[in-house]
């Protein structure tokens, strides 16, 4: 009974949807039932259930008392509480969509011929749809549905009068349409560049070639025109001008949107800024760096006033680039509370051990992450590889000998290291032992073998597929001397 579809569902309610639900059941059926017997069995080990315990012999005997097992007994029960248990999601469902309810209720005060009622509950709809500020694809499929039902109502009657619920029907099918749709195009090809895949995106052409044709009308719905101006910069490439108008487009309609959906069309604009960063347009950084400012300011890029860890590294990485350090130095400490306790310390520890580097406080850099167990692999690597810089830059060689011995050992024994970032790191090490042997060498190796070996360390290290902090590498090669 464990792997039963009603366990699974019961098993997924919270303690207080489990009591929620126990005060809907007994509305719906009587407590000394058997399905209600069935829910105080289940109820007695919740929320670890014990498989003999119930097993559906034993739930057969305690609900019909002794004689021959039926299965079809147990099963029919099951499944009527289970119908119980769908019920009670749907209405949790229900609860968060209050507009649905009213709507089917003037739905029905139609269907049951009762004009009255029918006008007063229209009130109260559009009264809900006034109070409701988004002008996003779920507000004109909302008005949409009520220009429907209105326009139901007048044919139903049968009115001899100007009626303009069709022409609010078509026009915001029209907006509901033309918005979701783009918003779905751009979907498409966001998922077409992270998995390198490609996908059907029917009408494409032909939606964007409607708009273009009736940008006065279509240009003047918030949604569509987002989603319009996304589309264009995701299918560019390098183009600062489209970039602009974009993000102009959003920050105008900030308000449009609820936090989630305007947080995701930000994140195309992220997106495309770091894509084209690293395809070699620097002068995107500094876009990428004011965006992410803004959106910190208007709390765009916290979802329940939480700041995604990966952000949180991320804004640091981006001043640190271009040498924002006082401002990177205030963000680490100010935004460290935001970001969720289980990388709190992780990421605030990495990103002060980043920011100390690159300011040249190499000593104090070695001495942090010294102090610091990084409990995720991904920032103990990542630690190590700074670590490794610091030591480097202090001309620490005996101590990085055993460093990168310790550091493959760590790579070739932990298991929760995803292969290609374990052969990335494989690579940048074999490589740093020939950097660090060619310092050793510098001061008694003639200067001809020296640039033969450089030369050669260059074009191994440029020709190497899978390859972790390749730039750093290749700038410390440049950095020598002979």
């Amino acid at each position: 009974m464990l792997n039963s579809k009603l366990l699974q569902i019961i098993s997924s309610l919270s303690d207080k949807e489990f009591k929620d639900f126990e005060k809907y059941l007994y509305t719906c059926v009587e407590s000394n039932s058997n399905v209600g017997l069935l829910f105080q069995l289940i109820k007695n080990h919740y929320p670890s259930f014990d498989e003999a315990k119930l097993d559906k012999k034993n739930i057969y005997t305690q609900i019909f008392g002794k004689g021959a097992y039926k299965d079809v007994k147990v099963r029919e029960i099951m499944s009527l509480l289970r119908k119980q248990c769908e019920n009670f999601l749907i209405n949790i469902e229900l609860n968060h969509t209050e507009y649905y309810k009213q709507l089917a209720l003037l739905k029905q005060f139609r269907k049951r011929k009762l004009p009255v009622l029918f006008n007063q509950q229209l009130k109260t709809v559009e009264s809900q749809l006034e109070e409701d500020a988004y002008l996003n694809a779920e507000k004109h499929k909302r008005l949409y549905l009520l220009a429907n039902e209105k326009n139901n109502f007048f044919e139903q009657h049968q009115i001899r009068a100007h009626d303009s619920s069709i022409s609010e029907k078509n026009e915001n099918f029209d907006k509901y349409f033309f918005s979701s749709k783009l918003q779905t195009i751009c979907e498409l090809i966001n998922r077409e560049k992270i998995l390198s895949a490609s996908y059907n995106k029917s009408l494409e052409e032909e939606v964007l070639s409607i708009i273009d044709k009736h940008k006065n009308f279509y240009l003047d719905i918030p949604a569509v025109h987002c989603y319009y101006e996304i589309i264009l910069l995701l299918k560019s490439s390098n183009d600062e001008e489209q970039f602009v108008k974009s993000f102009n487009t959003l920050n105008k309609y900030q308000k449009s949107f609820k936090e989630r959906e305007l947080k995701s069309m930000f994140s195309y604009l992220l997106n495309y800024c770091i894509d084209q960063v690293n395809s070699g347009f620097v002068h995107f950084t500094k876009r990428l760096f004011d965006m992410q400012k803004l959106l910190l300011q208007n709390r765009i890029l916290l979802e329940d006033g939480v700041l995604s860890h990966i952000s949180y590294r991320n804004i640091v990485s981006i001043a640190i680039k271009l040498k924002e350090y006082e401002w990177a130095e205030k963000f680490i400490e100010d935004y460290k509370t935001y970001v969720s306790e289980l990388h709190q310390e992780n990421a605030y520890s990495l990103s002060k051990s980043n920011l100390l580097y690159a300011q040249e406080n190499f000593s104090e850099t070695v001495l942090l992450l010294n102090q610091i167990e990084f409990t995720d692999v991904y920032y103990a690597c990542t630690a190590k590889f700074t670590l490794l810089k610091a030591y480097f830059a202090l001309k620490e060689w005996e101590t990085l000998d055993y460093f990168v011995s310790s550091f493959q050992l760590y790579l070739k024994r932990n298991k929760d290291i995803a292969l290609n970032f374990k052969k990335s790191s494989e690579n940048f090490l074999k490589h740093f032992k020939k950097l660090l042997l060619v310092h050793k060498q510098l001061d008694f190796k003639e200067e001809k073998k020296m640039e033969k070996k450089l030369q050669d360390l260059k074009k191994n290290i440029e020709e190497e597929g899978i390859i972790a902090n390749k730039t750093w590498l290749l700038e410390e090669l440049d950095k020598i001397k002979l």
